[in-house]
């Protein structure tokens, strides 16, 4: 068996096939089969790609080439799509609406028409199956849940880096489609920095929110680039408090977990929105749903270093069934299932057949839809926000 695993080297990408990639390069055989595992990095804009012959399985990972997909499959490979987001319920305030979100309607269609194309289909979340099952990508028993993990196997998830000694750390990390996220943490943060408390803000990632302290003090506060992923646990180490704020719309709503098991795995106590995945993990820290909860948990956890410590250790035990050892059986079930489908001539035509009727049915919708007067596309918070509006003028 030749296993391909492509994508385009986002963080994603490392936390789940690419990870899945590094177990599956150290096999000889799977099942009773001989596997060879190849990764490929796409170019992130796209350009000229070069295809492997004689490939079995491919893993797709955040798709945005059909034309990828379809050559593969004329080769008769089995492709196996990866996603962990709704980029379709980008909401127009986000920074990603225009590259990757409605925004960009050529962009759009082509993660679309990925998914359907997509012989099977992973996501991360059950919402996420949901959503797509929903909107007729794929059928149910075409998509396998297999939540995101922490990669154990990394030894920088045990060292411990020396801290400041009377300082307390309070972390941050993430790219650039998060800043409206971390609006909502800012006032809590300005209450308590330093020369208040004896606290250090540290940023990781985006500059542009590390300017948005401009009410901390220099000395209270430190920016860090973005690091290599294997670095990433000293990143969380090196911090006695992470947060996580998450705006509570449609797209956050189907996002994964993962920022609250990774500081688990790093025995670094949470604060973190009040939004239901992060809800239903609720393992390690404290959820705060206004200013003045976020505000109230930084000054507890300030001050309390028993109860860092016993939140830390709390979100440790917690994060111990979410290491990615204990998933890897998801991803080679997903494989051979895949395989398997491929010697399946028959179920692999239908399959695909059924796919094409999805994809024309797409593309009969967006003909109607272009002769339509455009009025912009709205994000699903754009229509709640609507039909809060229609509600208020019917009580009127």
């Amino acid at each position: 068996m030749r296993l391909l695993i492509v994508g385009e080297g986002s963080v994603s990408d490392l936390v789940r096939s690419f990870e899945a990639f590094e177990y599956f390069s150290k096999l000889d055989t799977l099942g009773n089969e001989k596997i060879e595992a190849i990764l490929q990095h796409l170019p992130p804009h796209g350009g000229d790609i070069d295809l492997y012959p004689d490939i079995d399985v491919v893993v797709a990972s955040r798709p945005m080439w059909p034309p990828l997909i379809k050559a593969y499959q004329d080769k008769g490979a089995v492709v196996i799509v990866d996603q962990d987001d709704d980029f379709i319920a980008i909401p127009r305030s986000h920074v990603a609406y225009r590259s990757i979100g409605p925004g960009n309607p050529e962009r759009s269609l082509d993660h679309r028409v990925a998914l359907t194309m997509a012989d099977l289909l992973i996501v991360s979340t059950d919402e996420l199956k949901q959503r797509f099952v929903e909107r007729r990508y794929q059928p149910a028993e075409a998509i396998t849940i297999i939540p995101n993990a922490w990669a154990n196997t990394n030894p920088k998830w045990e060292e411990c880096p020396p801290k400041p000694k009377d300082t307390i750390v309070i972390g941050w990390g993430g790219t650039i489609t998060h800043r409206e996220d971390f609006k909502i943490v800012l006032p809590a943060l300005e209450a308590v920095a330093w020369p208040k408390m004896d606290t250090e803000i540290h940023i990781f990632g985006d500059p542009e929110i590390y300017k948005m302290l401009r009410g901390i003090h220099e000395y209270a506060k430190l920016f860090c680039p973005m690091v290599d992923y294997n670095v990433y646990p000293l990143v969380l180490k090196s911090c006695d408090i992470w947060l996580a704020p998450l705006v509570d719309d449609h797209f956050n709503r189907s996002k994964s977990d993962i920022k609250l098991v990774e500081a688990g795995a790093a025995r670094i106590p949470w604060i973190a929105s009040s939004v239901p995945q992060y809800k239903a993990w609720g393992h390690g820290g404290i959820l705060a749903d206004s200013q003045v909860a976020w505000q109230e948990a930084l000054t507890l956890l300030v001050k309390d270093p028993l109860l860092r410590e016993a939140l830390g250790a709390s979100g440790r035990t917690h994060a111990e069934a979410r290491k990615f050892d204990n998933l890897i059986p998801r991803w080679i079930e997903m494989v051979e299932k895949a395989y398997e489908l491929r010697q399946d001539a028959n179920t692999l035509l239908l399959r695909r057949q059924q796919n094409r009727m999805e994809l024309q049915r797409m593309a009969d919708e967006g003909a109607n839809a272009s002769n339509q007067p455009d009025r912009g596309t709205p994000g699903q918070d754009d229509l709640h926000k609507r039909a809060s509006r229609r509600r208020k003028r019917k009580r009127r």
